[in-house]
């Protein structure tokens, strides 16, 4: 059974990495559609690394692990490898569907990061927390050092990124906020109760 489900897991990243690949063959055919498929296959991607690294049967509790690697592996695929990621991660066990919730918002930040934070630059900062924070409750900070929100732009509470966040954090009964970096770029914080 063990076999059989690593299996499964493995063909269900692999569906959604073919699917990723076939919107970015669409974008390179369709220019005016080409920014909204482009958007949509790194979407994907970022959710295939994040199935692909969360059921890898060596996972266990490493939660820091996983997002470092998945991190690195994103900024590499988008040309941006000299993005410095700094991890701070001890929540302590989480439960596996916590773990994904959590992935997948670290994950939709570091692609916003990408399309605007490091847009014309090679490398950057790019900063997670997820610590304790009292009892029972769990702490998520995300920063990057790019332009942050601007004034002028739509409100980040509208952008699509922001609402995938904010879709994922009511599935774990939190409260996110966007606002400023201590490095003047974007800050994403969500604190949630840790459900074991």
């Amino acid at each position: 059974h063990r076999l059989l489900y690593q299996e499964l897991q493995h063909r269900v990243a692999n569906g959604i990495q073919a699917v990723a690949s076939t919107l970015s063959v669409q974008a390179s055919m369709s220019p005016e559609a080409q920014p909204a498929l482009e958007e949509a296959a790194d979407r994907l991607l970022g959710v295939a690394e994040v199935h692909r690294r969360l059921h890898a049967p060596d996972l266990g509790n490493r939660m820091g692990v996983m997002l470092d690697g998945m991190l690195r592996q994103m900024f590499v695929s988008a040309g941006k490898s000299a993005v410095a990621v700094s991890m701070q991660v001890d929540p302590g066990p989480l439960p596996p569907e916590t773990a994904v919730l959590v992935g997948l918002i670290v994950a939709e930040a570091a692609c916003n990061s990408i399309k605007y934070a490091y847009a014309g630059r090679f490398g950057g900062s790019f900063d997670v927390s997820l610590l304790r924070a009292g009892e029972g409750r769990l702490r998520l900070v995300i920063e990057d050092d790019g332009q942050g929100f601007q004034a002028g732009s739509p409100s980040p509470h509208e952008s699509l990124g922001a609402t995938i966040m904010q879709g994922l954090a009511q599935r774990l009964d939190g409260s996110i906020c966007f606002g400023k970096s201590k490095a003047g770029g974007a800050r994403i914080a969500l604190e949630f109760p840790n459900w074991k």
